[in-house]
């Protein structure tokens, strides 16, 4: 498809309904009310949306272009997401030239991918933690802040994808027509990670209002109150000092802490730290990092993770499911086979002998392809679940019927999405995971 052109003065803006803009000297997206989006993911996401939204509208020409890219200074995620872009062969010199080829290429190439198969827009929402609003200024760090979901944006997730048409499935229900091999209904199915007590006081009540069936995954210590959800403290205490210094597996590491970046920095080196030590169990290194604070890991799960009660009340009410994510939440890539099959299996064996009935799907902590690939898949397919469940960024196809131990899901987190699910419509429609994972169905590794 061609795009007439329409040459443009030099000090012209671009501009439709306040929502994108063009100048020489910026880029900018504003959202309804004026306010200019600055967040990098926000941007790209905004970004793609107006595209796909306005390509046959949309009338650039190459000299503002040239002035445009010439003074946008891309942070490290859109870097990382242009290189990503590139890799496809979609950006190269021609984005300077002509922007309109460019947005035919990756709308063409992506209604190409999808439209081979209707089972494209069939996908698993994995939603962590469900924090309530609250007025509250304080920094946060990404790290920590981008598991949460409000009940409030749940309940509008709900609401948007049932009026476009999605069906809402249980695991089970994901396990059954995949097996059925037929072009039903678009579906969504939501899943829950590591079992946070907030799932019980929030989520709750908002799925059983609107009867959504979910999963809940369950690290059995953190109910057990034998560990905890560490991020958390790593956030705060990153949050309350300006410097932090302290020894690690025989090394000193000292970390300047003063501004946001560099809080981000550290929370995410000391993470690696934490899960890459000498010891493929990490369990002893966290205890003793956080020792050195005299912060307690158990009450922490005491606070934040549901309790065993909990659980076994939210397993009695049919819409609810339970499923393994591990004893300890280690990173499954640093165990043995033998460490790896205790964790995946007790943890199946405590939530039965709670709950009373089986348990027939797992997820794997820290989920991504750094963490988890061929050899961890082909031994939690050993376990005999029916499903189990990555965080690598995808959608389900009919091809994962013969790989079920390793489907992919979608992230949910409303900061990214500028609190509009409208923008989640962009991984839901396989735009984010054709760009991020280069235009490959992500189905096994």
């Amino acid at each position: 498809m061609k795009h007439s052109k329409k040459k443009i003065p030099q000090n012209t803006t671009v501009k439709k309904e306040n929502e994108f803009s063009f100048a020489p000297d910026r880029l900018t997206i504003t959202d309804s009310s004026g306010d200019a989006t600055t967040d990098s993911f926000q941007w790209t996401f905004k970004t793609l949306w107006w595209f796909v939204e306005n390509k046959e509208k949309i009338f650039i020409d190459r000299e503002l272009m040239q002035r445009v890219f010439a003074a946008w200074k891309p942070s490290r995620i859109d870097s990382y997401l242009l290189s990503l872009l590139n890799g496809t062969g979609l950006l190269s010199i021609r984005l300077l030239v002509d922007i309109n080829s460019i947005i035919d290429d990756i709308t063409e190439r992506i209604s190409e991918f999808s439209s081979k198969d209707p089972e494209y827009e069939n996908l698993k929402f994995t939603l962590d933690h469900m924090k309530e609003l609250k007025e509250d200024t304080k920094p946060r760090i990404q790290g920590s802040s981008g598991l949460e979901v409000t009940p409030s944006y749940l309940e509008q997730l709900i609401k948007y994808f049932s009026a476009v048409g999605y069906e809402f499935l249980s695991l089970d229900g994901v396990y059954e027509r995949l097996r059925e091999k037929k072009n039903g209904k678009k579906f969504l199915s939501f899943t829950f990670d590591d079992g946070y007590a907030d799932n019980y006081f929030h989520a709750f009540p908002i799925l059983k209002k609107y009867n959504i069936p979910c999963t809940i995954y369950v690290s059995t210590n953190y109910t057990e109150r034998q560990a905890g959800p560490w991020w958390y403290s790593l956030e705060d205490l990153l949050l309350r000092n300006d410097y932090l210094e302290f020894g690690l597996d025989q090394r000193a590491y000292k970390f300047n802490t003063g501004t946001l970046p560099e809080k981000e920095d550290a929370f995410r080196i000391i993470r690696h730290l934490l899960m890459n030590g000498r010891e493929g169990d990490p369990s002893s290194r966290i205890q003793d990092f956080f020792s050195l604070f005299d912060v307690n890991l158990e009450q922490l799960a005491g606070k934040l993770m549901l309790s065993w009660e909990q659980i076994i009340e939210l397993s009695k009410v049919p819409i609810f499911d339970f499923g393994a994510h591990t004893v300890n939440h280690f990173p499954l890539n640093k165990l043995s086979r033998d460490e790896i099959k205790y964790e995946v299996l007790e943890s199946k064996k405590q939530i039965e002998s709670k709950i009373k009935r089986s348990v027939c799907h797992f997820s794997y902590p820290f989920g991504s392809s750094n963490e988890v690939n061929d050899r961890e898949f082909a031994i939690v397919k050993e376990c005999g679940f029916k499903t189990a469940t990555t965080t690598r960024w995808g959608n389900i196809f009919p091809e994962h019927v013969n790989h079920l131990e390793c489907l992919p899901r979608i992230h949910v987190n409303e900061k990214r999405d500028s609190y509009d699910v409208r923008l989640l419509s962009l991984s839901v429609n396989g735009t984010i995971p054709c760009v991020i994972n280069k235009f490959k169905r992500v189905v096994t590794v």
